[in-house]
């Protein structure tokens, strides 16, 4: 298999008394931690990271990309799939749906053990694109790093046109919708599937049906195939790109619980399976 390699390149508790630190936005609150922030207003906003002058890096307006970040982590914290759709989405733009937010908050919660956003933290420009790169961290002091990106058309750059982007919130659902095809052709003993699955390129000879049998077969071994499931774990790296994405395969095998750690590659909009179980050539 052609295994894919991406190049592309969540804080809403309050402070009862905003507090100013450089280089990050910090929300833990002196009083009580609440499950929802009481008033969006009272979050700090930071306007540069050591000293530098992040203009310098990026000409993106940064109390407007603060202030993107800090709707963002509010929204996951709240699970508002609505506003996670609007911070990943540029001002006109209708591919993504509801359906792909919702999937993305769902695989925060689990990378975050379920815990609120509290912290994000400016890390500074972003290697691979014209944009910024902040640290979301968890109040049990997990991190997730996220891009804040500026849109690009006709080869120029609108720095007033914002997006967050990370590998799970753009790649979770191309991922999960794949793995429903791989297990339903498993479990319905479907090469065909298997193969279309697994064919990457329009153009190169189809992923040959004597491999796609042996997959089935291998799966055979160790699951009753009609059980097969899955789940997301967490990714690679906590990078806002690299890093795959790490799914387990549950089920059982006479009635005994089985489970089978895969990986989702992305890249350029695709995605594909890293499997112990699947040949790749």
């Amino acid at each position: 298999m052609k295994i894919l390699q991406t190049n592309i390149v969540t804080l809403s508790l309050l402070f009862v008394f905003p507090i100013l630190i450089g280089g990050c936005l910090d929300f833990t609150r002196e009083t009580p931690v609440k499950d929802t922030p009481e008033s969006l207003e009272e979050i700090i906003v930071i306007s540069d990271i050591d000293g530098v002058d992040v203009a310098d890096l990026v000409p993106i307006p940064l109390e407007k990309a603060d202030n993107l970040v800090r709707e963002f982590a509010i929204a996951l914290n709240e699970e508002d799939i609505a506003k996670v759709l609007s911070c990943m989405t540029f001002s006109d733009d209708d591919y993504y749906t509801m359906e792909w937010a919702k999937v993305a908050v769902d695989n925060y919660k689990v990378f975050f053990n379920g815990e609120q956003i509290v912290k994000a933290e400016l890390m500074g420009s972003a290697e691979y694109h014209q944009g910024l790169v902040y640290r979301l961290y968890s109040a049990g002091d997990n991190y997730k790093e996220i891009y804040l990106n500026a849109r690009y058309i006709d080869g120029e750059h609108i720095y007033d046109d914002l997006v967050i982007y990370d590998n799970i919130l753009f790649y979770s659902f191309r991922a999960e919708r794949y793995l429903e095809e791989l297990i339903k052709g498993i479990g319905q003993n479907d090469p065909e599937t298997i193969i279309s699955l697994l064919t990457y390129d329009d153009y190169a000879n189809p992923y040959p049906q004597f491999k796609a049998e042996n997959i089935i077969k291998n799966y055979e071994a160790s699951f009753d195939t009609e059980t097969l499931d899955f789940g997301f774990v967490g990714t690679e790296t906590k990078k806002a790109a690299a890093g795959n994405l790490i799914y387990v395969i549950r089920g059982s095998k006479n009635s005994v619980p089985r489970e089978h750690e895969i990986m989702v590659a992305y890249g350029d909009g695709l995605v594909g399976i890293i499997d112990d179980w699947i040949p790749t050539k």
